[in-house]
């Protein structure tokens, strides 16, 4: 050989490099206007929960991307792709946790069945595992109850204990308000939480998934643009659940935002026509965000012309 290159193996190489450019997928092209803020802004967050290592919160924000614009074929893959690489880990950890749990570390299989957890929500089968769990460690706490009752002198052996229906009915009654929730009727699921949690307060496990499955149906209300429901969710769930996901804070400070801008500019709107409504607009807006100087200025400015016109006398 001389040392060249054949010309066919060029051509060969020239057109799979052009196949693997026209198979990769297309970057994503961000619209202008109102439409195009709200895209920029999930994608915003997607990146930086993938950064954080929140991938189910980013798999959640690129699923409202894929809702808010179905035809783009970049976000529909991205969303695609994390799916299947959530999938993936959470397998592998699921694996773990029962390598654990059947080597008797009870301990790292629960801690590792909530990292299944984090990843999926809706995992049943890990929270399957949790469960089991929760009942051998009450198992082991009334062992040790009754072994120590037994070790008293001139104490006869309690009662055999009844069976556990109304423990398992909790259960089912916090398995179905999470549905409920899930399903999108919320008052109705977080009635059924608040009970269980109610009297299982320590029950960290149904606290997440409490928090997840609420960030979900949070997440879709805002695909939906329902603002003003999704930050009631993330603000009642915060409340029940004693506790945020790193990602709420600033969510919930964006949803505030843009509701207090929405209203005002309801207000605005109607200023001219029906200067009540506008003054209950405005007030709306100074609850999202008592600091909205615009609003403030404008509902007292609305206050007072509303006085003078009914100081006003009346015509006969």
């Amino acid at each position: 050989m001389n040392g060249r290159i054949p010309a066919l193996v060029i051509i060969v190489i020239i057109a799979g490099l052009m196949g693997c450019a026209a198979t990769s997928p297309p970057p994503l092209v961000v619209p202008t206007g109102p439409l195009g803020e709200v895209i920029a802004g999930h994608n915003r967050l997607a990146q930086q929960y993938e950064q954080d290592g929140d991938l189910a919160a980013a798999e959640t924000e690129w699923h409202i991307l894929s809702l808010i614009a179905p035809a783009d074929k970049a976000i529909r893959g991205k969303w695609t792709s994390l799916r299947n690489e959530i999938k993936k880990r959470s397998l592998a950890l699921f694996d773990k946790g029962m390598t654990a749990l059947q080597a008797g570390d009870y301990d790292a299989a629960q801690s590792t069945m909530l990292r299944v957890l984090a990843l999926e929500p809706q995992n049943g089968e890990a929270v399957a595992v949790l469960r089991r769990l929760d009942e051998q460690r009450l198992r082991k706490i009334q062992a040790e109850h009754q072994a120590h009752f037994y070790a008293v002198p001139n104490v006869p052996p309690p009662a055999r204990s009844a069976p556990r229906a109304e423990e398992t009915r909790k259960i089912y009654d916090l398995d179905q308000g999470l549905e409920m929730l899930r399903m999108g009727d919320i008052d109705k699921g977080m009635s059924e939480v608040r009970g269980y949690l109610r009297d299982h307060a320590d029950d960290a496990v149904a606290r997440r998934r409490l928090n997840l499955t609420a960030q979900q149906r949070a997440g879709l209300l805002e695909s939906q643009g329902d603002a003003e429901r999704a930050l009631a969710l993330y603000e009642r769930a915060a409340e029940l659940g004693g506790e945020m996901l790193p990602s709420w804070p600033e969510r919930i400070r964006t949803l505030r935002k843009q509701l207090a801008g929405e209203y005002y500019e309801k207000g605005l709107r109607v200023y001219s026509k029906d200067l009540t409504r506008a003054i209950r607009y405005f007030e709306t807006s100074l609850r999202y965000d008592p600091g909205n100087l615009k609003a403030s200025l404008r509902l007292n400015e609305a206050r007072r012309m509303q006085l003078k016109l009914r100081q006003l006398p009346k015509t006969k």
